[in-house]
């Protein structure tokens, strides 16, 4: 297999990656809505019930109340797992983005690339959030330091 091959291959793999991230964020974001729209309706619809005596009897309470809190079990049961998705694959995703960053010029070197080549490996590269720091490289990023200059105490 040829070095354009395995060139073209990473950029899938990165691309393909991004389709995933892009999933887990829509999943991600329609559980935002269930919990910001749908369990405060679902609460106040029951606290209404029980507020105008619809549920007189405790078999019909118990288990709406039982109804509810299942389904609230399973929405953050369900938000968590997507979080630990979400978490697992950005950190794919950064990984791979590093590696096309690394090949690009071994690739080109290697292969002779013609103008027209590195310009179709770079627009390729320039769909993915190539430079973006995931959010915990930049948070642990130490600040470099910044050379301080004494100056002599002056004569008034």
């Amino acid at each position: 297999m040829s070095d354009r091959r395995e060139s073209d291959r990473l950029l899938e793999l990165a691309e393909h990656q991004l389709e995933r991230v892009a999933r887990v964020r829509r999943r991600l974001f329609v559980l935002w809505v269930l919990v910001v729209h749908a369990v405060p309706t679902i609460l106040i619809v029951t606290w209404r019930a029980v507020t105008a005596r619809v549920l007189e009897s405790s078999v019909l309470y118990s288990a709406l109340t039982t109804i509810v809190a299942v389904l609230m079990i399973l929405v953050a049961y369900l938000l968590r797992e997507t979080l630990d998705s979400r978490r697992v694959e950005e950190s794919v995703l950064n990984e791979a983005l590093s590696l096309v960053q690394e090949s690009e010029k071994y690739f080109a070197d290697k292969e002779q690339w013609t103008l027209l080549e590195r310009a179709e490996f770079r627009l390729r590269l320039r769909r993915l959030p190539v430079g973006v720091a995931p959010p915990a490289a930049s948070a642990t990023a130490s600040p470099s330091p910044t050379p301080t200059t004494t100056r002599p105490p002056s004569a008034v």
